[in-house]
């Protein structure tokens, strides 16, 4: 039976036997289950960031400069902390992350596939 690609996309081929990511190959049928994960994103350091800023708010001018900046600084990350989202493949070594992103339509696109193919392999 000759591999047939059933999906391709990055760093991400799926065929009728193996799910190749990067330099890293799954046989399908080594795979017990797949499943996504979503990570909501960390802002303890933007908000450590704005307490330091508002402390220094209180001070002298200087301060009162640094502490403006530090509050845009926290500002910043604060707004561009992202979502990870991954695919978690269970075999018989256990769980294991496989891919991460913040672009959850690329790894639902990579889990309906996975999906598909598992399934397809009976």
């Amino acid at each position: 039976m000759s591999e047939q690609i059933s999906f391709e996309n990055g760093k991400v081929t799926i065929t009728s036997s193996q799910f190749v990511l990067e330099n890293q190959t799954f046989a399908l049928d080594n795979i017990k289950s797949i499943k996504t994960e979503t990570t909501p994103p960390s802002r303890r350091l933007s908000g450590n960031i704005a307490i330091i800023g508002a402390l220094c708010l209180s001070l002298d001018a200087l301060f009162f400069v640094i502490g403006l900046m530090l509050l845009a600084v926290a500002g910043f990350l604060w707004k561009n902390a992202k979502t990870r989202y991954s695919i978690i493949l269970t075999t018989a070594a256990g769980d294991q992350q496989v891919l991460a992103s913040d672009n959850e339509a690329y790894i639902n696109q990579v889990f309906s596939a996975l999906n598909q193919a598992l399934a397809g392999r009976n």
